[in-house]
């Protein structure tokens, strides 16, 4: 069992600008079986009563040539001005790894679903549109899956084609990108150890 607790910055990663705060709390339980439990909770103070709170329940099991877990996040965002309403974004994510043959190859499955919604209305992933490496909307709920293995060329150095889908609840921009209610991506990335 193990837990921590923490107290930030909550204006980023950089030098402290005063402009918020943020606590956090974390517990994770693990077993000598392969099991392990997280559970997350954050209170962010942001400029103008722009708040968020944020939890998160993460599961995992790791057996001899499985790895398996599943997660999910709710966050609150308080608008901070009396008439707008508040926005909650729900995220849950899964996946799977076969080590087909162990430190040889190995094949992986994840699907991340997102819903976000602010007074009844869909409001998508604020952000979405600022990944450097998949640009996606956040003006609709989505749910992506990404496809793949990877080789291992040499123990230090692995190759990995993937295939990654996002599939849009609805058009995000029927107006300029008509259409556009589903992307795909493929990918050959690699990982280097020296």
């Amino acid at each position: 069992m193990n837990y921590a607790i923490q107290f930030g910055n909550e204006s980023g990663s950089g030098s402290e600008t005063q402009q918020g705060k943020i606590l956090r709390f974390e517990g994770r339980y693990e077993r000598d079986t392969g099991l392990a439990l997280e559970g997350f909770y954050s209170f962010g103070r942001r400029p103008a009563g722009e708040n968020h709170h944020t939890a998160q329940g993460v599961a995992g099991v790791k057996k001899k040539d499985v790895r398996a877990g599943a997660q999910y996040i709710r966050q609150q965002r308080q608008s901070g001005e009396d008439g707008v309403p508040d926005q909650r974004i729900d995220i849950w994510s899964g996946f799977v790894v076969w080590d087909v043959l162990p430190k040889k190859a190995d094949l992986f499955l994840r699907v991340d679903g997102v819903q976000g919604s602010a007074g009844g209305a869909e409001t998508g992933l604020p952000g979405a549109d600022g990944i450097d490496y998949w640009l996606m909307s956040p003006q609709s709920n989505f749910t992506t899956w990404i496809f793949g293995g990877e080789w291992y060329v040499h123990p230090s150095f692995r190759l990995g084609p993937n295939l990654e889908l996002a599939k849009y609840a609805n058009d995000p921009d029927p107006v300029n990108f008509p259409g556009r209610d589903q992307d795909s991506i493929f990918r050959l990335t690699f990982f280097w150890t020296f």
